[in-house]
């Protein structure tokens, strides 16, 4: 029983100081594998105006506000025509997070536009799948905010066309009143027909003379 005894409180002793050992070194804790991810970013864009053509482009910039971003756009420019588009992130991550970003508009230098000056702050979330610590990142949430701090569940551009289309009407030269009088300007349709009655006023006048003079005179003709 002695020897039992003795043997059971050796080992008790050993497994003891591997204890010690282990707590004083430390557990290695195993790292996360990093991931790659994707995020896609997107936007509309639209333009108005009467004479706003269809397909006029615009350019717009993405910039990340947080330092340190490991999830970085693909380009940090895009330049798009009316319609959807976006901006890819793309980065190695091994934990879950918060991601933040700045997008606005490039204004263009065309004097009969006038830029949209929207700026949208964009929170991107990416998450465990199915919410399991340690496996994979490929839940993502898209979030925008305008910049007075409003959820903005739509966002977008729109850009506007000033340029104005023509009436379409002939010019038709006008009369001015000079001295009481009607003056007709060159170019006048009606100046033809005033032409017209006053030769033949002219006319009626003369021939009126010409009949008195035949007559006081006797001849027949």
């Amino acid at each position: 029983m002695t020897k039992r005894t003795d043997k059971s409180k050796g080992l008790g002793l050993l497994a003891a100081a591997l204890g010690l050992c282990l707590a004083l070194l430390g557990v290695a804790t195993p790292a996360l594998a990093e991931n790659a991810v994707t995020a896609e970013v997107p936007f509309s864009y639209a333009v108005k105006g009467e004479l706003a053509p269809k397909d006029a482009e615009a350019t717009f910039r993405i910039e990340a506000t947080d330092e340190g971003e490991a999830l970085l756009p693909v380009s940090d420019t895009v330049t798009a025509k009316p319609g959807n588009f976006r901006f890819d992130l793309k980065g190695e991550l091994s934990q879950p997070g918060e991601h933040h970003y700045r997008v606005t508009q490039v204004a263009g230098t065309d004097k009969d536009w006038t830029y949209d000056a929207a700026e949208f702050d964009v929170t991107v979330f990416v998450g465990w799948e199915n919410g399991i610590a340690g496996s994979t990142l490929n839940q993502i949430q898209v979030s925008f905010f305008d910049k007075d701090g409003s959820l903005d569940k739509d966002p977008g551009f729109v850009n506007t066309c000033n340029k104005k289309p023509s009436s379409g009407k002939a010019n038709t030269p006008a009369k001015t009143t000079k001295g009481g009088k009607s003056v007709v300007k060159t170019g006048d349709t009606t100046q033809p027909l005033w032409i017209g009655i006053g030769v033949a006023g002219a006319v009626a006048v003369a021939f009126g003379i010409w009949e008195r003079g035949r007559k006081a005179n006797g001849r027949e003709f």
